[in-house]
């Protein structure tokens, strides 16, 4: 489900980059410095900016959580308990996170 999610914001987040660099273009006018495309929350799903705030944080903390349980798992079981069983699973779970 983490995966899903940050395909989902990225994706979004990469739309809205490319909707501001059109924007940019139809004005013509680029100064330096100057900002010429004000975002807006008309650029976000349901004009909500804080929807996309909230799911990348959910994500982060999943991955903090999942990182942590497994150090915790390594420092109490140690590494041939049963929460890790499969070296291809310590491996996913590791690199997920």
């Amino acid at each position: 489900m983490r995966m899903q999610i940050i395909l989902l914001v990225g994706t979004k987040l990469q739309v809205i980059i490319s909707k501001m660099a059109i924007r940019i273009q139809q004005r013509g006018e680029v100064v330096k410095g100057v900002p010429v495309v004000q975002p807006g929350d008309d650029l976000f799903w349901f004009n909500r900016p804080r929807l996309i705030l909230y799911l990348i944080n959910f994500v982060l903390f999943q991955n903090a959580f999942q990182l942590a349980f497994f150090a915790w798992t390594w420092y109490e079981f140690g590494l041939t308990s049963c929460f890790h069983e499969h070296l291809e699973d310590i491996i996913i779970r590791v690199s997920m996170g």
